[in-house]
């Protein structure tokens, strides 16, 4: 609550309609200009608020409604990869008095993001953890917490196995092969960049995931670079939202006029840090250089 000659406040007065439902709550934090208190818990409707003095008296007239409380009966997607970081978007209603998120095995509140309907958040990381593990997700609401339906299921981050480059006319397609997994990783989750012999980036638009039975292809194409030379390429993948993390950088080898291929592990140039190398899979027992 915000106001003038706060200091001498003592508690906040809420009133329904009926003088029986007087009820108040202390208050902290208070600098004479604002203070904070919890509303209680209340039935649906408008009910009237002021704040006492410590002569008993009780001044404003500041209106509080109360809503239904919020409600989960969903998580989209449904999984996410041990590191952390994926988007998810919770369904559900009222989910605008969402405060915050809360995982079972990372007791810390998360921060929850609302526009125009929509609540998401990003999930917290899941250490040592080697085969799929189901998380409970919880909504924070004020001074407690309402347990979502479904679950979320952890699985190990996705491990990228390989890479070629071909030349398509003006146009340089690339395909990145990655380990079949339960993720469901969606195009716009990875982000793929072309670095050319002037350390500029170029965007590889993405295309399509082709899925198999144990690999799974990432498809985009870097358009309209006839004369570009492209040195290497880099990808990681994206947390829809949050900063760009560093990407994995491994350089292309060339073999003939219009193919290139990733080198061998040796030849492997890495510009990352440690913790990223081991989020993209393969390059796990690799060291930085």
């Amino acid at each position: 609550m915000t106001g003038k000659n706060l200091h001498h406040v003592t508690r906040v007065r809420i009133q329904g309609h009926m003088e029986c439902s007087l009820k108040e709550s202390p208050v902290w934090n208070n600098t004479g200009s604002s203070l904070t208190f919890h509303i209680p818990s209340g039935d649906k409707g408008s009910v009237r608020v002021c704040v006492v003095l410590p002569d008993g008296r009780c001044l404003g007239k500041a209106t509080v409604t109360y809503g239904s409380s919020p409600s989960c009966t969903g998580l989209i997607p449904s999984t996410t990869w041990a590191s952390g970081k994926r988007k998810i978007k919770v369904q559900g209603s009222h989910l605008e008095f969402v405060e915050g998120v809360v995982h079972d095995h990372a007791p810390q509140t998360i921060q929850t993001n609302y526009s125009s309907g929509s609540l998401w958040y990003h999930t917290p990381l899941f250490e040592h953890m080697n085969q799929p593990v189901t998380s409970t997700v919880s909504l924070r609401v004020a001074n407690q917490t309402l347990a979502c339906s479904s679950q979320l299921t952890y699985h190990p981050d996705p491990e990228f196995t390989s890479y070629t480059a071909i030349k398509t006319g003006n146009d340089l397609r690339v395909t990145i092969e990655k380990r079949a997994d339960k993720l469901n990783i969606a195009t716009e989750e990875i982000l793929v960049f072309g670095v050319q012999e002037d350390n500029q980036d170029v965007e590889c638009v993405m295309e399509t995931i082709e899925k198999s039975n144990w690999t799974d292809s990432v498809i985009c194409e870097i358009k309209n670079t006839p004369n570009a030379n492209i040195k290497s390429v880099k990808y990681s993948l994206s947390c829809w939202g949050l900063q760009w993390p560093n990407l994995l950088l491994i350089s292309l080898i060339h073999v003939t006029d219009n193919v290139w291929k990733e080198p061998a592990l040796s030849e492997v140039n890495i510009d990352c840090p440690l913790s990223l190398c081991k989020f993209v899979g393969k390059v796990v027992d690799l060291t930085p250089v």
